[in-house]
C-alpha cells in the first residue's frame, strides 16, 4: 500500500463537500432535470399551437380566395357570398392562438437556452411567406379565367418582400448573437482549456514522484 493521494480519475472533483466517485448521483439535481422536461414539453406544445395556427390561417384564406376573394355570415342583411365552413373558426382563433403559442414558446425557451427560444423569430416569415405565396398563385392562375390579377399579385410581392427580408437576416445573423435568432454563437476556446490537461499532467507526475518506491 501507499499513501498517494487518490486517482483523480475514479475520484473526479464534485460538491463543495469534496470529491464524489464516478457513478454517484446527486439526488438534489433531480427536481432541475423534471422542471427542464416539463419546460421542453411546454416548448413543444407552443411549436404544436404555433404551427396549428399558421396552418390554419393559410388554408382559410386559401378558401376564402377559392370563391372570390371576400365572404360574410351571420347578420340581420342578406348574404350574397357566405364563408365556406369552418373558416370563421380558423381565421378567428388563429391568431390569438399563435401569439399565445409564440409566447409560450419565448417564455419555456428562454429557461432552455437561447436556441430555443430564437426559433420563434421564424414564425414571422413562415407566416408572411405563405400567404404571399397564396397572392401570387392565385394572381397568376385566376381561378375565375380572367388572366392575371393584380389585385392579388400586387399584395403577393409585398408580402413575399416582408417574409423573406427578415429570413435573410435571421440567417445572416446567425451565430453572431445569441439574441432571438436560433442558435447560440460559437465560443472561443477558454484558456483554461488549454492549460488544464498540462497542469492535470504534471500533477500526476508530481504525485507518481512522491510515491515510495
Amino acid at each position: 500500500m501507499h499513501g498517494g493521494p487518490p486517482d483523480p480519475v475514479a475520484y473526479p472533483s464534485g460538491s463543495a463537500r469534496g470529491p464524489v466517485p464516478v457513478g454517484w448521483m446527486d439526488h438534489r439535481s433531480l427536481p432541475s432535470r423534471r422542471r427542464r422536461t416539463a419546460d421542453l414539453l411546454l416548448y413543444l406544445l407552443g411549436v404544436l399551437g404555433l404551427s396549428f395556427a399558421l396552418t390554419g390561417i393559410w388554408l382559410g384564406m386559401r378558401s376564402v380566395m377559392d370563391i372570390g376573394g371576400s365572404c360574410a355570415s351571420g347578420g340581420p342583411y342578406e348574404i350574397a357570398t357566405p364563408c365556406p365552413g369552418g373558416v370563421e373558426v380558423l381565421l378567428t382563433l388563429g391568431f390569438p392562438i399563435g401569439f399565445a403559442s409564440a409566447g409560450l414558446m419565448i417564455w419555456k425557451g428562454s429557461r432552455l437556452g437561447a436556441g430555443y427560444g430564437g426559433l420563434v423569430a421564424l414564425a414571422w416569415p413562415a407566416l408572411f411567406l405563405s400567404l404571399g405565396w397564396n397572392f401570387l398563385e392565385y394572381g397568376v392562375r385566376n381561378p375565375f379565367g380572367e388572366g392575371v390579377e393584380l389585385g392579388w399579385l400586387i399584395p403577393g410581392v409585398i408580402f413575399v418582400i416582408m417574409g423573406a427580408v427578415p429570413l435573410l437576416g435571421w440567417l445572416a445573423a446567425r451565430g453572431h448573437t445569441p439574441l432571438c435568432l436560433g442558435f447560440d454563437p460559437p465560443r472561443p476556446p477558454s484558456r483554461s482549456a488549454s492549460w488544464r490537461p498540462r497542469c492535470a499532467r504534471s500533477r500526476c507526475a508530481r504525485v507518481a514522484r512522491a510515491r515510495p518506491r
